[in-house]
């Protein structure tokens, strides 16, 4: 029996020594192009994140109650400080299973979430961005951006805080500007989108010419 008992404790030590635990820090600083998995204090993005989720959920992290997202670079494919993710982004403190604000939010690159759908003509691969599902929520105590802020044309962009610092920033949700950086040919960054359930009946191309109703005499 002691034995036995001795095995189960051996068994349930090896289950918990054997569970990532939260580190102090994560820095990305190279070019990220998979949703990994991110349980850290805090989190200081200096690189290009852009990742879209398997689960077609927003990304999220774990135990994350500071984050930083550096500097936008310019000239590179893969600029440092823009993080574009499809379908969104949650910044929450998740501990387990639950939602809390984080501490401190800061952003001084450029955020993107959007959707986008991919398909093949030919040897091109094109990506129309719907915007179905994308979202940018963050909620923290402090929040300070000076960077842009983007989501999809059917998107949304929620900040929830206490101290929410937005000076000389700028929001907005519409056809995708940013270069998704895979070098895929977008379609759709300069055409209107119908919002979800809206369904168009007709249109047409060509010269306008004037609609004359017939008028009943009364």
């Amino acid at each position: 029996m002691k034995r036995f008992l001795a095995l189960c404790g051996f068994f349930v030590l090896g289950i918990g020594s054997g569970s990532a635990a939260t580190i102090p820090i994560y820095i990305n600083n190279s070019p990220s192009f998979v949703a990994t998995n991110i349980d850290a204090v805090a989190w200081l993005n200096r690189a290009y994140f852009g990742v879209a989720t398997p689960t077609g959920v927003p990304f999220e992290a774990k135990n994350t109650r500071f984050f930083t997202n550096g500097p936008a670079s310019t000239g590179s494919l893969y600029p440092a400080g823009t993080m574009i993710v499809d379908p969104g982004l949650r910044f929450f403190r998740n501990t387990n299973g639950q939602r809390f604000w984080m501490d401190h939010w800061v952003n001084q690159g450029a955020i993107v979430t959007d959707h986008a759908s991919s398909f093949s003509f030919g040897s091109s691969v094109f990506s129309i961005f719907d915007s179905r599902q994308s979202i940018l929520q963050v909620a923290a105590t402090n929040i300070v951006s000076t960077g842009p802020l983007f989501s999809g044309a059917h998107g949304l962009i929620r900040l929830e805080g206490k101290n929410i610092n937005l000076t000389r920033n700028g929001l907005r949700t519409g056809s995708t500007s940013v270069s998704d950086g895979f070098g895929l040919s977008s379609l759709g960054q300069s055409n209107y989108l119908n919002d979800v359930g809206i369904t168009d009946v007709y249109w047409g191309a060509g010269t306008v010419m004037p609609l004359i109703l017939p008028v009943r005499a009364e």
